[in-house]
């Protein structure tokens, strides 16, 4: 099951056609959030923990596994080739990762500067992806965050700041609602012995998860009004079905101050200049 079936099976109103597959769906969903870079291998792993976690409660709960054979969550080919490659999976299972902040945390910021720059009708002033990496790098990024600023220059790079776009903006819309507008727990640990059941109960909150994903509709009409086609094209934005009617959600302001920092920057500057700009 890759990323795109499982946002299906969530956002349809249909009954399950095997046990569980709303619960392997979100699944699915966490593990291509947190790891977008790896496209469905994340997710094919993660199913096939989950499924391991299944057959663990079959003789407790006298769950059938049986019954997931030749569904979208086990094929036998897929199941060898992850037995082969176990050691890459690893990428996921470092779990602890995502307490800190992360690409994930700071593509949701990438975001939160597009969709929050305000319009002045200025060319100049419009928002790009060489203004983001200023604003959150030696600019330090938005308040309350738990890096400082002189920590995340030494951090990032604008050749850093690019490949974590490059990797994650298929998946940016869906980590700024995750972080700012959303009650749904994405951190679905495969060591945790009650994954099973949390993958349940998170399954179950179908109104929450439909506004989820209505919320990032709405985000991503936002990006396409804000970003240049060549930082992301049209075909890397989600297609929702129509029973996802976009929903605004709240975007934190950007500190008043940033239009007139901005006006410091200039797209041609190297790291070195930039940094002078903003010592220890």
């Amino acid at each position: 099951m890759n990323h795109e079936q499982a946002i299906a099976i969530l956002t349809g109103d249909r009954e399950e056609r095997f046990p569980l597959e709303r619960a392997f769906a979100f699944a699915a969903f966490c593990a291509w959030l947190n790891a977008a870079h790896s496209d469905t291998f994340a997710s094919q792993s993660m199913c096939l923990a989950v499924l391991a976690h299944a057959i663990s409660y079959e003789g407790q709960k006298k769950f059938d596994t049986s019954i997931l054979r030749h569904t979208d969550v086990f094929d036998p080919n897929l199941y060898l080739k992850n037995i082969e490659n176990w050691s890459p999976i690893s990428d996921y299972w470092m779990h602890d990762f995502f307490e800190s902040y992360n690409d994930t945390k700071y593509i949701a910021d990438v975001v939160r500067f597009f969709v929050g720059f305000k319009d002045r009708h200025d060319y100049t002033k419009t928002p790009s992806q060489g203004k983001a990496f200023y604003f959150l790098n030696p600019m330090g990024g938005f308040d309350g965050l738990e890096y400082h600023k002189n920590e995340r220059m030494r951090a990032s790079s604008m050749a850093a700041h690019q490949k974590i776009w490059k990797e994650y903006k298929r998946s940016s819309s869906f980590q700024f609602v995750r972080y700012y507008a959303c009650t749904l727990d994405f951190n679905m640990d495969p060591r945790d012995d009650f994954l099973l059941e949390k993958l349940i109960k998170q399954a179950q909150k179908r109104r929450t998860i439909i506004d989820f994903f209505r919320k990032v509709s709405w985000v991503q009409n936002e990006l396409r009004t804000k970003l240049d086609a060549r930082s992301m094209d049209s075909s890397e934005y989600h297609s929702f079905p129509a029973s996802i009617v976009p929903k605004k959600c709240t975007v934190p302001p950007l500190p008043a101050s940033t239009y007139t920092m901005l006006e410091f920057y200039k797209a041609n500057e190297t790291a070195t200049q930039i940094e002078s700009k903003f010592p220890d």
